[in-house]
């Protein structure tokens, strides 16, 4: 499943560069205007937006959607296979069981990240030029945003399927969850709380589509402090997932 997610994430980023056309060509932009007669500031700050956007409408609703999805399998194959079985005949704690296939997650997904990482990059500085956009957005949107996504819905994925007895029942129970809560949170707008809990992430989806390049902040528009808050509370729904899925399979275990 990794193999495909970044696979996937390469070829929709190269896809989005060729896609951009010739908004990033060097004589002219999407609206035909030839670069000459616009600020070098208003160019680098269009190139970088087109990065960014284009960037993130891949990888980032790929971790968003896909990847929950993807590692819901990660514990219940343990129970699938009998391996599991042969783990509680050891001395090894439950939480740290959990807490090693948690970060085996996070660590598997983040490597293949690191791949896209260098291979996105090296292609849009051959696309546009090292040296026409502006390296804090993008770098920001893959070590903040890439990053949480990563450990705040990669643990979502492992966590809520934690107790399911094969990979079938797992992706069942994660969709049962999933799209409900996706639905459930998706109407919510800027400073009420369900758009902070939504497993979508969606102040941090709706920032990194435009607020790294904005010029302007508008009442409606999510900022960055909107992105801080939402990795607080999913470090919080992480830990209180992690702490019932021990507890629950704890009290299976002495039963």
């Amino acid at each position: 499943a990794l193999r495909v997610i970044v696979l996937s994430l390469i070829l929709v980023t190269l896809g989005a560069m060729l896609a951009a056309g010739d908004f990033l060509n060097t004589d002219s932009n999407a609206a035909g205007l030839n670069i000459d007669q616009i600020d070098g500031a208003t160019v680098k700050l269009a190139v970088t937006f087109t990065i960014v956007f284009s960037t993130w409408a891949g990888v980032g609703m790929v971790l968003a959607f896909i990847l929950p999805l993807a590692v819901a399998d990660t514990i219940p194959l343990d129970e699938q296979t009998g391996t599991r079985d042969l783990l509680d005949t050891t001395p090894l704690p439950l939480w740290v069981y959990l807490l090693g296939k948690t970060l085996g997650v996070w660590a598997a997904v983040g490597s293949g990240m690191l791949l896209v990482f260098g291979i996105t990059t090296m292609a849009w500085g051959m696309r546009v030029g090292f040296d026409a956009f502006d390296y804090g957005p993008y770098l920001t949107l893959w070590g903040v945003g890439v990053v949480a996504l990563i450990v705040l819905n990669g643990g979502f994925g492992v966590l809520v399927t934690a107790t399911q007895p094969n990979r079938r029942r797992a992706v069942m129970v994660m969709l049962a969850v999933f799209l409900p809560l996706i639905f459930l949170t998706m109407p919510a707008s800027r400073g009420e709380w369900l758009a902070y809990a939504s497993p979508l992430r969606m102040p941090m989806l709706m920032y990194f589509f435009s607020g790294p390049t904005t010029l302007y902040e508008a009442p409606t528009q999510y900022i960055f402090s909107d992105v801080a808050l939402t990795i607080a509370v999913g470090v919080a729904q992480l830990l209180l997932l992690g702490g019932g899925m021990w507890a629950w399979l704890r009290l299976r275990q002495k039963s």
